[in-house]
């Protein structure tokens, strides 16, 4: 579809004949036929207000829809149009109404939005006119703009037919040019690209052709060559199209000329289109992608050094996640040209960033591939570096490489157990990839290196077993020390393997059964082992930590019930002190989890004083203070938090806690202290999370707020919105900010703020901010403003059924409101507001003074 606006048909009014309105028709034409449709639009308004029922009124709606549309409201011209079509018995009126109701809905698709309720409404007003008024003058224009409006209806063939049809009838002109380029556009979009190219063909060798049509042209006969494969062509065309003076798509025309030649396999000609993209149009949407395909494009051609560049000002143009890809390719480059330290620097700053998944696989590659390469690298460095690859996506495609070259690299650093096992790890994973022969290989080397390693080490059993497959001289007690020497290794499968030739009754093997099926994520089997520990041996060494395994296993299937029954018998036993107290910790975090803070609290209280691990004490004292601090205890909140700090003042939940006590004070309306609390926070040393500190931060501005140190108030939040600008809180920060403007008498800066954070999105705050702006306005005695601003907060947002946390904003606007409209003397008006406030907030602290302010109007 084509992004522009369609001239209406009849840009002036039409004369009027009744005398008694002759000059508010003359003047209401002269405004419009000036082009100050705005003016002109209010002026037949009042003509069609004065006389709704008038022998003049069609023709003033008509030359009012002709205002509509000509300002941009087609929706509203569209209405008008329709009134006049459906109402009107004048068919010079029905006439030139039917064609531009047309248009009016067609307009309503701009870009590359459909409307199509709109566009099907479009067809039919075009269809009624060819059907009513076939000989008219709107005629062939009408068939013009059906053939659009069948096109971006995505109904092809018909909209080709259509042009046809009005090529046929009209075969001359401006419109006929321009039918001829959108009936080839359309059979490109249609698959009949050879088609098109015959339609362009002729068109691009016709006659006065002008610069923007023959861009047209050039870039659709361009795409159809493209469609044929035509791939030379298609860049000669491309390459024209970009070169005509003022080529309004000159960077897309170059982007298309790139990837014909790249599709041509041109490499170094399609580097250069998109050079001379980004060059030409730094500016355009297109110039970051171009980069990457220009450093794509050298690439392919070998040119690796100058591939590096592009990549890596593609990178620095944008740090971001989304820009992964440029980072892999800088990445693969770099290392083409020898310098892998240089592409461990470039993986390691994109991985920071936090890439997607498939991105991320990748330039964990690029970073082992960086480490190997790399001089005076660690070998384990590089193990872990590739085995962080195979872990990161085990099913994925660089899997099997990464597997293989993480065990060469075990086996050079004499790790020959863990090269072993990356081998088998690859053949049993990837039987069938190419590598896997030289696994198995690498696997057998391993085994012999690792038991020759044994044997000058004097542990001939273990390398006999190890050559063997077996474990040499079977016993139960001894396959129980295999496998939990296994099991602490991490090998929980063959940990497993050990454990069948265990007693199986046994608890120690019962247990360390289900430990090892749990490591493998098979939890119901897992779950029935430890429940024979827990029913076939309840005195055992091993009951209670069955039992809080257990109860972890059911709080991971989501079974709260079952793990706090376990929990508590885990707790209450006496075998293990430090077992019963982390029992008591997971009861709290259980509640807590819940939102059974009453019980949380009690079960966090009881771990805090029982557990001997400082870790699970500071956690534990944590969580008390949130569980008080949710329930809105925040002297007993701020007693927990404050406890925490003095057992781990340097602990991990240290900078957060600090932040809580701020809270704390905060939710206690001690400002004062408030402020000292989230100044020590948020000092030098002060790391609470992201989430916290910015929350932190609005809380200071606000405290000093409150307090009255508007000075104060002002200083924190613009250090608040400088550091965290971009966290959640930071549109209540610029509230917060703007309001210390308003209260510091800058009102004049804070209307820019209010404003901004009015038009950003429909939440709560922005029924706060567009309130403010009222209070603003009114302050100023810009009242008729003020009362629409006032209008907008209580008769938007959903309005009447507004989520609550928008009602009060409703409410006072609407107070608000009506002090504006006394000022304006308007009486009547602003006691209907306030009546309405009584009625749909009944409950609100300003519905009493509106009821008082009622009850002294005379009745």
């Amino acid at each position: 579809m084509l992004n522009v606006c369609y001239r209406i048909f009849l840009a002036a009014g039409l004369l009027v004949s009744a005398p008694v309105c002759a000059a508010d028709f003359a003047g209401a034409i002269a405004l419009q036929d000036r082009g100050l449709h705005d003016l002109a639009a209010k002026e037949w308004q009042a003509i069609i207000d004065a006389d709704p029922d008038g022998p003049e009124v069609a023709r003033a709606r008509y030359n009012l829809a002709v205002c509509r549309f000509s300002l941009g409201a087609f929706d509203e011209a569209a209405g008008l149009f329709e009134t006049v079509v459906d109402n009107s018995g004048d068919e010079s009126l029905v006439e030139p109404a039917l064609a531009n109701l047309g248009l009016a809905y067609f307009n309503q698709s701009p870009g590359p939005t459909l409307n199509e309720p709109a566009m099907r409404a479009a067809l039919e007003s075009f269809d009624n006119l060819i059907r009513r008024f076939p000989k008219s003058k709107f005629v062939d224009q009408s068939r013009f703009y059906r053939g659009e409006t069948l096109a971006a209806l995505g109904q092809l063939g018909p909209a080709a037919e259509a042009f046809r049809g009005f090529l046929k009838s009209s075969p001359d002109g401006d419109l006929a040019r321009r039918a001829r380029l959108r009936l080839a556009a359309t059979l490109v979009d249609a698959g009949e690209p050879q088609q098109a190219l015959s339609a362009y063909d002729a068109l691009l060798s016709s006659a006065g052709l002008d610069n923007a049509s023959r861009g047209e042209a050039l870039m659709g006969r361009g795409a159809a060559r493209l469609a044929l494969d035509q791939f030379l062509p298609a860049a000669q065309d491309f390459e024209a199209a970009a070169k005509l003076p003022g080529a309004p798509e000159a960077d897309y025309a170059l982007e298309r000329q790139g990837f014909c030649l790249y599709r041509a396999e041109k490499f170094e000609e399609a580097a250069a289109a998109y050079k001379a993209l980004v060059e030409k149009h730094a500016q355009s949407p297109l110039a970051a992608d171009a980069r990457l395909a220009a450093g794509k494009c050298c690439f392919l051609a070998e040119r690796y050094g100058e591939a590096a560049r592009w990549f890596s000002a593609a990178w620095k143009a944008a740090p971001w996640p989304d820009s992964a890809e440029a980072a892999h390719w800088h990445c693969q480059a770099l290392l083409k040209e020898k310098r892998p330290d240089l592409a461990l620097k470039q993986a390691d700053a994109a991985l920071a960033t936090g890439p997607a998944a498939d991105w991320k696989n990748k330039l964990l590659m690029d970073r082992a591939d960086g480490l190997a390469g790399a001089e005076k690298t660690e070998a384990t460095k590089v193990v872990a570096a590739y085995l962080a690859v195979a872990d990161d996506a085990p099913q994925g495609a660089l899997a099997p490489r990464a597997l293989y070259l993480a065990a060469t690299a075990a086996m050079s650093a004499d790790q020959f157990a863990e090269a072993q096992r990356l081998a088998d790890r690859l053949l049993k994973q990837f039987p069938n990839d190419p590598l896997a022969e030289r696994a198995a290989e690498a696997a057998g080397a391993a085994r012999l290196a690792a038991a020759r390693k044994l044997i000058t080490q004097g542990k001939n059993d273990e390398a006999a077993a190890l050559l063997a497959g077996s474990d040499g001289a079977a016993s139960p007690q001894k396959a129980m020390m295999v496998a939990t020497a296994l099991f602490g290794a991490g090998k929980h499968r063959e940990a497993l393997e050990a454990l069948d030739g265990a007693n199986a009754d046994e608890p120690q093997a019962l247990y360390l059964r289900g430990a090892a099926l749990a490591a493998l994520e098979r939890p119901q089997d897992a779950a029935s082992a430890f429940e024979k520990v827990i029913r076939n041996h309840p005195d055992s060494d091993v009951t209670q930590q069955a039992m809080y395994q257990r109860a972890l296993l059911a709080r991971a299937a989501g079974d709260d019930q079952l793990a706090v029954r376990l929990f508590e018998r885990a707790a209450a036993s006496k075998k293990s002190p430090v077992l019963a107290a982390e029992a008591r910790y997971q009861l709290g975090d259980v509640a807590y989890t819940l939102g059974e803070l009453d019980r949380a609290e009690a079960a966090f209280a009881l771990a805090a004083e029982q557990a001997a691990d400082a870790d699970l004490k500071e956690q534990a004292l944590h969580l008390l203070g949130w569980s008080r601090y949710r329930q809105e205890k925040f002297a007993p909140a701020a007693e927990a938090f404050t406890g925490q700090l003095a057992l781990a003042p340097q602990g991990g939940l240290a900078a957060d806690a600090k932040v809580m006590l701020g809270e704390c004070r905060f939710g206690a309306k001690d400002y004062a202290a408030a402020i000292k609390a989230y100044r020590e926070a948020l000092g030098p040393g002060g790391s609470p999370r992201a989430e916290l500190a910015s929350l932190a931060a609005l809380h200071a501005g606000q405290s000093a707020g409150q307090l009255g140190q508007w000075e104060e108030s002002l200083s924190l939040l613009d250090e608040a919105q400088q550091r965290h600008g971009q966290s959640p809180q930071a549109d209540e920060i610029s509230y917060e900010r703007a309001w210390a403007l308003v209260k510091l008498g800058r009102s004049g800066e804070a209307m820019p703020v209010f404003q901004t954070l009015a038009e950003k999105n429909d939440a709560p705050l922005s029924a706060r901010s567009k309130f403010m702006i009222g209070e603003l306005q009114f302050a100023e005695k810009q009242y008729e403003p003020a009362v629409r601003t006032f209008f907008q907060v209580a008769y938007g947002y959903g309005a009447p059924q507004s989520p609550v946390e928008y009602q009060p904003w409703q409410a006072e606007a609407l107070f608000e409101a009506a002090r504006c409209l006394e000022q304006l003397e308007r009486q009547q008006a602003a006691d209907k507001l306030l009546g309405e406030l009584v009625t749909r907030f009944p409950d609100h602290a300003k519905t009493r003074e509106a009821r008082a302010i009622l009850a002294k109007r005379p009745q």
